[in-house]
């Protein structure tokens, strides 16, 4: 799920949750079945940062998190990009454009949306109202890339021209 699904979740699913959960796809079968520089229990460790965290929120019945998806898109997460030192040029390749890109839409949107729900978030009621209302973002301004699905369709067109593609997988999968 992307990020602000899971933070915010009655937010209103658009085109850019979509692409996101693209991204995380991807990063899990990479993160999954592609050597990279990290320990296994590293990987782990990272993988349920990534893809489990969760915390209930008894009082709606609902569960929020992205925190650690959150921190990995606004580059808080240093340790990503030590992963991503893998022996597979075009897959780093897509790993950092991609990244740059969503990188550019979490902060255009923290710019103009979030900053306002945060300050909300002190107050319990207003959080309660603020959880259990459908939540829209922002329009997104001409300059931010992922507006549309273009860009991410050039990021994986530019990638999949490269010739140095690696052969280099492991034999099962990181994590279970």
């Amino acid at each position: 799920m992307s990020t602000l699904h899971l933070r915010f979740p009655r937010k209103v699913h658009d085109l850019q949750d979509n692409l996101e959960f693209f991204f995380y796809v991807v990063l899990f079968y990479t993160l999954q079945y592609l050597p990279i520089s990290i320990s296994q229990l590293e990987l782990v460790d990272l993988m349920k940062a990534i893809f489990e965290e969760c915390t209930p929120m008894y009082a709606l019945g609902i569960n929020i998190g992205g925190q650690a998806k959150a921190r990995l898109l606004a580059g808080a997460d240093t340790s990503f990009f030590c992963l991503v030192s893998i022996d597979n040029p075009p897959v780093n390749s897509w790993m950092r454009a991609s990244w740059l890109a969503f990188e550019e839409l979490h902060w255009y949107i923290e710019d103009e949306k979030l900053k306002v729900l945060r300050a909300r978030m002190s107050d319990s009621a207003i959080l309660t109202q603020e959880v259990q209302q459908t939540t829209q973002m922002p329009t997104l301004a001409p300059h931010i890339r992922l507006r549309d699905h273009s860009h991410f369709f050039k990021i994986f067109k530019d990638v999949l021209a490269l010739e140095e593609w690696s052969q280099a997988r492991k034999p099962t999968a990181a994590a279970h």
